[in-house]
């Protein structure tokens, strides 16, 4: 996205040795490749383009995990991104340092500082923060450059695991309902579709407590992406399709 791009820009004017790296969640809109290549073309760069060894989509991880988002984090965030970028990075020198696309605010500000007390070990830079680029001034920055931003960015705040809009796959799990209201209203086939998912997931997890001897229906929890936040009811798991 426009996040990493800058940030990426800033890395390569600021330390002598980059490594640009792309993790495929294998359900990016198709648009993120163009993106990444008219960015290669205009500063005269490579991305390294990953994927993980041992899951193709979302769905597979979902299915491992018998969830999809937890109180940590999304497992499919973890196994499609992160854990293929610390592998890819393993066998570098102790020096080195991890770039990441946190923007000048609040919410991001208190992100970073979590990931640096979480992981120091992977010695963090914000250059976003550093050099105190908003959200806003980011478009100003890839504008500049002669790129268009991605797609995705019409209808989103972020570029994330949309996918082909074409696709019944696609959405992000850590999207609220704000998000996903706005994902029925562009995309009622990914809604749809990730509502079936949803019933699809907690069918293994019940079964998996069952099998376990674990299940008690009055305290079993669904596997959604959205809480409710009304007041009465808030926190309880909401189906996108009931």
């Amino acid at each position: 996205g426009v996040a990493s791009a800058i940030a990426c820009k800033i890395a390569l004017e600021t330390y002598p040795n980059v490594m640009l790296a792309f993790c495929d969640t294998g359900i990016e809109h198709p648009d993120t490749y163009r993106f990444m290549e008219d960015f290669e073309r205009v500063l005269g760069v490579k991305i390294h383009k990953f994927k993980s060894d041992k899951f193709s989509e979302p769905e597979e991880v979902w299915e491992k995990y018998r969830g999809m988002n937890f109180a940590h984090g999304a497992p499919c965030s973890s196994e499609l991104k992160a854990f293929v970028r610390v592998e890819k990075v393993q066998d570098l020198e102790t020096d080195y340092a991890q770039i990441f696309g946190f923007d000048y605010c609040k919410k991001e500000i208190r992100r970073a500082d979590n990931m640096v007390s979480a992981h120091p070990e992977l010695n963090p830079k914000f250059p976003l923060i550093e050099n105190e680029i908003t959200r806003e001034r980011l478009f100003v920055e890839v504008s500049k450059l002669g790129i268009e931003p991605p797609e995705a960015y019409k209808y989103f705040l972020n570029n994330n695991c949309i996918g082909d809009p074409d696709s019944e796959k696609g959405g992000c799990v850590q999207g609220g309902i704000g998000y996903w209201k706005k994902i029925r209203k562009i995309f009622p086939k990914k809604y749809e579709y990730m509502g079936k998912m949803e019933h699809h997931i907690t069918e293994i997890q019940k079964q998996y407590q069952i099998d376990k001897r674990k299940y008690d229906p009055l305290t079993f929890n669904p596997v959604t992406v959205c809480r409710d936040q009304r007041i009465k009811t808030k926190g309880n798991r909401l189906f996108l399709v009931s």
